[in-house]
């Protein structure tokens, strides 16, 4: 009895200290948590996921001003006859042009160095074809200026993938934002070394841009594309494109690839939680977009067809006369310099006109008879689930400079301009950069762009936006 008495009050005697000591010792931390606000302590329970997909870089911002500014480099074609004297002279002239534009313009981006084409790797050799990229990026490292790249059809070549260049450069490129796509995007299943990482269209990614440094989410979203061609593991100088069937050879589709279409909207769809819809409406919802690819979609090949250079200035090589001389054999130079733009003509007469850089099979999107609308559910997924698109930008064909609003979709198409001395060129078309400055952070802005000469020359300045033809 005195035992089970005595146990009872030793029982009762723990209770009565473990609540005293927890009283002196949690009272006040409790006291404490109760003076916060509750949506303040709850805050980072409900926060929404950050896909900001740089978590290791600088954040891209605007401005103070408000304004936002990108130059493009386009079509630079490094490493071009590296056995001959003029080859390595243009890639030096190359190189000349982008500081000096650099050094003029002060852009906040680059955007891309360049527009496609960076190599003419049907020149380069295995043991050298990505140091290039050093050359290339290096007067960006120098002004440690932020940027990405697309890729163009001569970045697919026997010693070269695009693959190999986005490696390269994000090894020698602190501020480089070139991506690769998730696996499975970007290319056939067959397109791979295993890992599902596409190598010939693995570039397709997107920039945030914020409006400050502590904005919650982005302004702008810089889309970039890879629409692949050129050659895997064939003779170089086969025009493209080419059905892998005939002569051995096996060409890279020229389009964006069908899977494409899918990230995107898996992107948006991302985007959209995380940050709200992008056309929502109100202070600071909302974002524009701009999207890069180097070869243009299908549909510039009849947007070219009714340009009208009052309304849609800049250099429109459909209708530049050229001169070309009674020779047969300068013909045939032409036609192999650039298939798709010059195909070989026979010339009876000391005089005519020729169509310098008119749009054609090989020259645009999926433009081959056998494979016309290949690039549709890319165009569809892009012009449907961006939006507050800009402008969709291209490269690839040296002699076009405009910008155009597609009838169906409404997107305002532009053409960058040739930015270095390697590709093919003509008299009179010059060498320069696309510039771009956002007006504002809000997903209404207008844009201002104009082509800039490397002599300083300003010329075909429009404002993309509602407005525009």
């Amino acid at each position: 009895m005195h035992t089970t008495t005595f146990k009872l009050a030793a029982l009762l005697f723990l209770f009565l200290l473990l609540r005293t000591l927890t009283m002196k010792l949690f009272l006040p931390l409790l006291t404490l948590l109760s003076t916060f606000d509750v949506d303040t302590y709850s805050a980072p329970m409900t926060r929404k996921e950050d896909i900001n997909p740089y978590p290791d870089k600088p954040r891209l911002v605007f401005r103070k001003d408000g304004t936002f500014k990108i130059t493009i480099f386009s079509d630079q074609h490094f490493g071009e006859n590296p056995w001959d004297s003029w080859g390595p002279e243009h890639d030096a002239s190359s190189i000349n042009l982008m500081k000096t534009v650099l050094a003029d313009e002060k852009p906040d981006y680059v955007s891309t160095v360049p527009s496609g084409d960076m190599i003419t790797g049907e020149n380069t050799f295995k043991e050298n074809a990505t140091k290039l990229i050093d050359q290339i990026v290096a007067p960006l490292n120098t002004l440690k200026i932020p940027f990405s790249t697309t890729q163009g059809n001569h970045d697919n070549q026997n010693n070269i993938t695009h693959l190999d260049i986005i490696k390269r450069e994000q090894a020698q490129a602190p501020l480089s934002y070139t991506r690769t796509s998730p696996p499975g995007v970007g290319g056939d299943k067959d397109d791979s070394d295993g890992d599902g990482v596409s190598r010939h269209g693995p570039g397709n990614c997107w920039v945030p841009i914020y409006q400050t440094q502590d904005a919650p989410s982005p302004s702008l979203i810089l889309w970039f594309f890879d629409s692949r061609g050129g050659f895997i593991d064939t003779n170089p100088w086969h025009p493209v494109p080419q059905d892998s069937a005939s002569n051995g050879l096996k060409g890279a589709d020229d389009w964006v690839h069908e899977s494409v279409a899918g990230w995107i909207e898996s992107e948006v769809g991302r985007m959209d939680a995380a940050w709200g819809a992008a056309d929502a409406q109100g202070d600071g919802k909302g974002r524009a977009a701009l999207a890069f690819v180097h070869i243009p979609p299908h549909f510039a090949i009849d947007l070219q067809k009714n340009i009208d250079s009052g309304k849609e200035p800049g250099l429109n090589g459909a209708y530049a006369p050229v001169f070309v001389s009674p020779n047969l054999f300068y013909s045939y130079l032409l036609h192999f310099s650039a298939p798709a733009s010059h195909p070989p003509i026979m010339v009876l007469h000391p005089t005519m006109y020729y169509p310098a850089d008119q749009l054609g099979s090989g020259s645009a999107q999926a433009s081959n008879p056998s494979t016309i609308g290949k690039d549709g559910s890319f165009w569809n997924a892009l012009t449907g689930k961006v939006k507050n698109l800009k402008g969709v930008i291209s490269g690839h064909d040296h002699g076009n400079e405009w910008c155009a609003r597609e009838p169906t979709k409404k997107v305002i198409f532009c053409f960058d301009k040739h930015g270095g001395y390697g590709g093919y060129t003509q008299d009179g078309w010059g060498f320069g950069v696309r510039n771009l400055v956002f007006k504002s952070p809000k997903p209404d802005t207008e844009v201002d762009t104009w082509i800039r000469i490397e002599g300083g020359e300003e010329k075909a300045r429009i404002v993309l936006g509602p407005d525009y033809n």
